[in-house]
């Protein structure tokens, strides 16, 4: 998993088009446009990943460390002894095998069920791949989600501030 960047580190980007505007109408532009972006775009993926498994077993938690929920799963492979020695990711379950338990998707751990009698031939563990919804009110988000797609957050924060009226 990659570290955390505070949306604050953003803010120096951001000063000369909104000088007016305090630290925290900045953050708040910063984290509705985070949010968004997620969700519409599913920019912020990462792999849970493998975690030791137990044959017939049919229930795994998975864990994050992240100030964000699940979005969606976006992939689900099986390791199995022949993918660690070929070096390769395994086989894609099908959809219809699993589904995530929703009640849980907001707490940095989630129960992801299969339903199916396919999980006795998980071998080695899962690569699970996710698309994050960061929380509303989250102070910062993956580093490398930010390598990738700090401009388009930083412009749009600023066009949500820009629009705004002018305090007279």
């Amino acid at each position: 998993m990659s570290q955390m960047q505070a949306y604050s580190q953003l803010y120096p980007y951001m000063v000369l088009e909104t000088r007016g505007c305090s630290p925290a109408l900045r953050l708040q532009a910063i984290q509705k446009t985070a949010r968004l972006f997620c969700r519409d775009t599913h920019g912020w993926q990462e792999e849970l990943w493998p975690f030791s498994l137990v044959n017939e077993q049919d229930e795994y938690t998975l864990v994050w460390e992240y100030d964000a929920e699940i979005l969606r799963i976006l992939n689900v492979w099986k390791l199995t002894e022949a993918a660690v020695t070929a070096g390769t990711r395994g086989d894609p379950m099908s959809e219809d095998l699993y589904q995530l338990n929703l009640d849980t998707t907001k707490e940095s751990r989630t129960i992801l069920k299969f339903t199916d009698e396919d999980r006795a031939d998980v071998e080695k563990g899962l690569i699970v791949s996710v698309a994050f919804l960061p929380h509303l009110d989250a102070t910062g988000i993956s580093c490398a989600f930010l390598d990738r797609w700090a401009e388009g957050i930083i412009a749009g924060a600023m066009a949500t501030l820009l629009k705004m009226p002018a305090e007279k």
